[in-house]
């Protein structure tokens, strides 16, 4: 062998036995995070923390809750649990806005209740990258004075969540009312009937493909009880090819309604009518 090759051998087994200034035993340390823990079987104890160390994270939620005479806000990003809040009133008008750096994100807000004996998921809004959209959300709290509710949000953007007090009922006029609009979601004024029945009247007013047959509705409207927040005239969509639409419905005694209408057609223009 020669004396060079020799020399560099000698050396390699020095610093493989110093290792290289560290003890043999010791792992190396990798930047911003702690010693590493000795090895360990897969399913002890110590593996299970090693590999929960290893996961990564998820995007922390960051939110803001806001409480106003009329409402309740949240503003945040992110995914994860949002509460608990308080809600005092039978139902909300919830209004959100969702906007994400990515094409195809979606929101995501649910909460978990029981029913019987088993734990579901209620959503209370999907919505799209750009989506502005508007619901009613029953709080559910019957004879309480309030529930408090632990959202569940999965973002990959931002939102604003905004839960909207009803309105007092003695705001309400006396049916019939007729109420226009067009793209986008729309809370009519409160009606109030003399008598037992009520009916939602809805017509689209833009032009329309009279050819085209089925598909997305161009808008659609129901009707809710005022009081309770409780859904009583369904959903009456108008198409291409069918510009009208209503029902009704008989109850025990007269009542005091709102309707919410959403328009999906861009220029789209509607006409709609609470009457008894």
């Amino acid at each position: 062998m020669h004396l060079k090759n020799y020399v560099l051998l000698i050396l390699a087994c020095a610093l493989l036995a110093s290792g290289c200034g560290k003890s043999g035993n010791e792992a190396p340390r990798a930047e911003g995070l702690g010693t590493a823990p000795e090895a360990s079987t897969a399913g002890t104890p110590a593996a299970t923390e090693a590999a929960t160390r290893a996961a990564p994270a998820q995007a922390a939620n960051r939110s803001e809750i806001t409480t106003s005479d009329s409402a309740i806000v949240i503003k945040g990003s992110g995914s994860g649990d949002v509460g608990p809040i308080s809600f005092d009133q039978p139902y909300y008008i919830v209004k959100v806005k969702y906007e994400s750096p990515e094409e195809y994100s979606m929101l995501q807000v649910s909460y978990k209740k029981m029913m019987g004996a088993t734990e579901v998921e209620n959503d209370v809004v999907i919505a799209g990258k750009g989506d502005e959209i508007t619901r009613v959300f029953g709080a559910e709290k019957e004879d309480q004075p309030s529930k408090e509710f632990t959202f569940i949000v999965k973002s990959a953007g931002s939102y604003t969540i905004e839960f909207i007090k009803p309105l007092a009922l003695d705001t309400a006029q006396p049916a019939p009312l007729t109420v226009t609009g067009g793209q986008g979601y729309t809370v009519t004024p409160l009606v109030k009937t003399a008598g037992n029945y009520v009916m939602l009247r809805f017509k689209y007013t833009a032009p329309v493909d009279a050819g085209v047959k089925g598909g997305m509705p161009l808008a659609s409207g129901a009707l809710y009880d005022a009081e309770t927040g409780e859904l009583w005239v369904k959903d009456q969509n108008v198409y291409n090819g069918n510009v009208q639409s209503q029902g009704g419905i008989t109850r025990q005694k007269p009542g005091i309604y709102f309707a919410l209408i959403s328009c999906s057609k861009e220029g789209g223009t509607w006409e709609a009518t609470i009457t008894e």
